[in-house]
């Protein structure tokens, strides 16, 4: 059997080479043989974004294998730790490269850009748009964002509200933290994604609706509130519908992080950046 240390360094040569598929078979290898190793790396940067990277391609590669038409089932439970099961059922995971949309119509820069077309859902998404556009659109957009903010949730949550949800992807995998059971309020400014986001949440059974609660544990507004317009339009539900212990995670435009900020640090004893400096946004997690 070879030792963890030479598989290692064999899946971060292939990985190099840009040969995902055997860096993710020897990878998986390498956790299922050694689990001890692989926790042992985490200690170091490097290696962690290996891990991270790696679990990403798991995801498109599992998705590719299976689509052919129909739906699929990917499970990066072992990347995670924990939560990484997604269902794909077959009306939203079909490629498009039958689309007849204008796709110079779309703001592409800021939003995964969902309509309707021959009965059939259908993506735009910049230059993937020839291409099935789940599997990439989970690997490289929710489960980053799932890595990035999985940290700062409070223990033992239940009422997540998620403003600008989109299709709710990354709502699944948020469900399967520690197993206890959870209720979701979905809020889009367009009536097209809440139809969407249930179907595809009530497939993946993740309780979900448009009904809000009193109170929240978690607020997440990603590439949405505070990035496409001002905290304002919730000014009430993040300092009403919260408590001490609330978790309030958003992605901040450069031209609304002052105000924002501001707001945020005025009633939260915490506000912690998980993400600056970047040309798009500024991501923050706020704790009461």
């Amino acid at each position: 059997m070879d030792k963890p240390e030479d598989i290692l360094r064999n899946v971060i040569q292939v990985t190099q080479n840009q040969d995902y598929y055997s860096a993710v078979t020897e990878y998986d290898l390498l956790m299922k043989q050694y689990p001890g190793f692989v926790e042992r790396l985490f200690k170091n940067q490097q290696n962690r974004e290996l891990h991270e990277l790696l679990a990403r391609h798991s995801l498109i590669q599992q998705a590719y294998g299976s689509i052919s038409g129909c739906g699929y089932e990917v499970d990066i439970s072992t990347y995670l730790g924990g939560p990484g099961r997604i269902r794909m059922p077959q009306e939203f995971s079909k490629p498009l490269a039958d689309f007849k949309g204008n796709r110079e119509s779309f703001n592409t820069d800021k939003e995964l850009v969902l309509q309707r077309y021959s009965q059939t859902l259908q993506a735009v998404f910049g230059k993937l748009a020839k291409v099935d556009w789940s599997p990439v659109y989970l690997g490289y957009w929710v489960l980053d964002d799932f890595f990035k903010i999985r940290a700062y949730f409070p223990l033992n949550f239940s009422k997540v509200l998620d403003l600008g949800c989109g299709i709710g992807s990354i709502n699944i995998l948020i469900d399967q933290i520690d197993g206890n059971e959870k209720i979701f309020t979905i809020i889009d400014i367009k009536k097209e994604f809440l139809e969407v986001a249930e179907g595809f949440l009530t497939s993946n059974q993740v309780s979900a609706s448009t009904k809000t609660q009193s109170v929240y544990d978690v607020i997440i507004s990603l590439r949405s509130c505070c990035y496409l317009y001002s905290y304002k339009e919730y000014e009430s539900v993040f300092l009403e519908q919260t408590r001490k212990g609330s978790s309030i995670i958003l992605d901040i435009s450069p031209e609304l992080l002052s105000e924002s900020l501001s707001f945020f640090k005025s009633f939260c004893e915490y506000s912690i950046p998980i993400e600056s400096g970047s040309a798009n946004f500024h991501r923050y997690a706020f704790i009461r």
